[in-house]
């Protein structure tokens, strides 16, 4: 083989080694980060660069009621957990909420009936109090399973004819005053008063079916707290 064939075969030669090479490389710089980022998202992986207050509320509730049953970048959702029906907290308060209530990153729900003479009441009680006639569902906004608890404690006692509004408000206030020097009451541990019992439908299951023409039961009545 002369000087000049081997040459050419040689040239040849690394032509093929350097396409082998340039295929091995991504595509485009961005496509190895791409390829990262396929990593599956897991509840921790989620809340892992939220801010501290959501996050920490959200390992608590991990930590008590296990993983949530759906998730997303901004929010982790539990269902019949616990004493609720629905459970939320969120990265940041929602934007209605921002500003005073900026801390109010978790929501929590129960099945329960409001007679329309008093859901007005219950708003002048708090706004952060929403009532949905057509699940027949209440719910509390707050920064805390505790302040959850004592909100819709309350607001049941307004249903109830056992507080106005203002009385309401004044136990509310002194209550969590009182929880900031480190004292505790039943209101703020656990629901006084019996939810409606019914099963919560989770998003992607089949619906429970309704029978025609069948009411939702009515609210039931109060427990009493303990005395103090």
């Amino acid at each position: 083989m002369t000087n000049a064939t081997l040459r050419v075969f040689a040239a040849g030669l690394g032509i093929l080694f350097l396409s082998a090479a340039a295929s091995a490389e991504p595509s485009s710089p961005g496509e190895a980060g791409r390829k990262s980022s396929t990593a599956v998202q897991t509840p921790e992986s989620t809340i892992a660069g939220w801010p501290a207050l959501p996050q920490a509320t959200a390992r608590l509730l991990i930590a008590k009621y296990g993983e949530p049953n759906t998730f997303d970048d901004n929010s982790l959702v539990w269902y019949d957990n616990g004493d609720w029906r629905k459970t939320v907290v969120y990265k940041k308060a929602p934007e209605s909420f921002m500003g005073l209530h900026s801390r109010d990153i978790l929501q929590q729900t129960v099945a329960y009936s409001v007679p329309d003479a008093k859901v007005g009441d219950l708003k002048s009680f708090d706004d952060r109090i929403n009532y949905d006639k057509s699940s027949g569902e209440i719910s509390s906004i707050s920064e805390s399973e505790n302040l959850n608890y004592l909100a819709l404690n309350l607001a049941d006692e307004i249903v109830a004819d056992r507080r106005s509004p203002q009385e309401a408000r004044d136990f509310y206030r002194k209550t969590t005053k009182l929880a900031a020097s480190g004292k505790s009451s039943a209101y703020t541990q656990g629901m006084l008063f019996r939810p409606i019992q019914k099963p919560q439908q989770i998003p992607g299951e089949e619906p429970t079916p309704r029978i025609p023409g069948e009411e939702p039961p009515s609210r039931e009545g109060p427990i009493e707290p303990p005395a103090p």
